[in-house]
């Protein structure tokens, strides 16, 4: 099916989006403490590890949007999740604007992810549907499936943190680190939608920049859980979630050269 082609703000708002987000995954990653302090105006250790964690699905969610803006036209089927993630966030840092905490230059967050909410729903709206599924028991398809139930379902959890699972980390890590529970699923569920999303796209070419920011996410997301086992907030169950990125990591390299092959075969028939 022809894709229809990418109106001029399209590639305008994925990248916009794509580098604000990289360079926050990035931040949250590298400088958790500092970041949070700026998003938030708190932090401990466990704050941190969580910072750096939500850091690698921020990071994640910018690579999906920049490599999807080398070909706008066809990846209109990721926008309904850029957008959620988009007005989450929007949400979130209006709430933390009308807190003790607020500052100015916020403003200008909440501004540019109400712009991309609102860019990224009304493009969304003009796509057509490219879908070609693999047998439901294919290992690729089910690798997709558990990664996106696994963080669908979590985010879902760290989002409803105004719950039990808010308080028990403010009991852990102080008043006001609710938010930063929040603010992880705000990223976690629309990952976990573009994953599963991406299931019944695998022998597509557009399949491959969710793939390349699900090998992303996991990755650092292996990364963040070594280090958060080497401090003092190391627990015995951690271990399982780290086996379960490593799989996923390799799972998702494994799929992205495949797309990489698949695609370079389709150019050189052409």
């Amino acid at each position: 099916m022809a894709a229809k082609p990418a109106s001029r703000i399209l590639p305008w708002l994925l990248g916009s989006y794509g580098l604000c987000m990289g360079a926050g995954g990035l931040a949250l990653i590298l400088a958790p403490a500092r970041a949070n302090r700026l998003e938030a105006g708190t932090s401990s250790i466990f704050v941190e590890h969580l910072a750096q964690s939500r850091g690698a699905a921020v990071l994640a969610l910018g690579v999906i949007a920049l490599l999807a803006a080398r070909d706008a036209g066809r990846q209109r089927w990721i926008l309904p999740g850029l957008a959620a993630s988009s007005a989450l966030f929007a949400g979130l840092f209006l709430m933390v604007q009308l807190s003790p905490v607020a500052a100015p230059y916020r403003w200008v967050a909440v501004l540019l992810c109400t712009l991309w909410a609102s860019g990224f729903a009304w493009q969304s709206a003009h796509g057509a549907e490219e879908i070609d599924r693999l047998p439901w028991r294919d290992p690729s398809r089910l690798l997709l499936i558990s990664f996106a139930l696994w963080t669908g379902i979590t985010g879902l959890l760290w989002l409803v943190a105004p719950g039990g699972l808010g308080a028990q980390l403010e009991t852990m890590a102080g008043q006001g680190a609710g938010y930063f529970a929040m603010a992880r699923g705000a990223v976690d569920l629309p990952l976990g939608w573009l994953a599963w999303a991406a299931r019944d796209r695998l022998r597509l070419p557009v399949a491959l920049p969710v793939v390349a920011g699900m090998f992303v996410g996991n990755a650092a997301l292996s990364v963040a859980g070594f280090i958060a086992q080497m401090e003092s907030i190391a627990t015995p169950s951690r271990w399982t979630v780290e086996l379960l990125h490593i799989v996923w990591t390799i799972g998702a390299a494994v799929i992205g050269w495949q797309l990489s092959r698949a695609g370079k075969r389709a150019v050189s028939a052409s």
